[in-house]
């Protein structure tokens, strides 16, 4: 479990940081759900591809943080969905390891 005031904190870091990626990537093509990011980048091949991902490692180190990136052309897993940008379309994502786990509603965990 994370601080009391960790989304909180998430959140504003969070938007620190696209602001500061919006000078290599158009912020309308960045978005930010506590600590997953996703960005589309069109009309770019390879080489430009990977200098904006040398520049994104070199913004984020800055700032004494790591990141990883991956580049992906039709689709890509995004929380717990996938993202088929050719098709234009979305459905479920389930990490392969992923044992979902349900409380009890009659047990005495308390209610969030």
């Amino acid at each position: 479990m994370g601080s009391l005031d960790g989304a909180e904190t998430s959140e504003l870091v969070g938007v620190y940081l696209l602001n500061k990626l919006s000078t290599i990537i158009p912020q309308e093509n960045l978005g930010l759900y506590r600590d997953d990011g996703l960005a589309i980048i069109e009309s770019a091949d390879g080489p430009k591809l990977d200098r904006i991902r040398k520049k994104l490692h070199q913004l984020f180190q800055q700032e004494g943080l790591r990141i990883t990136v991956e580049i992906h052309d039709d689709s890509v897993n995004y929380l717990d969905v996938v993202l088929s940008l050719k098709e234009k379309s979305y459905k479920l994502y389930k990490k392969p390891n992923d044992t979902p786990l349900y409380i009890n509603a009659k047990s005495d965990h308390p209610q969030a």
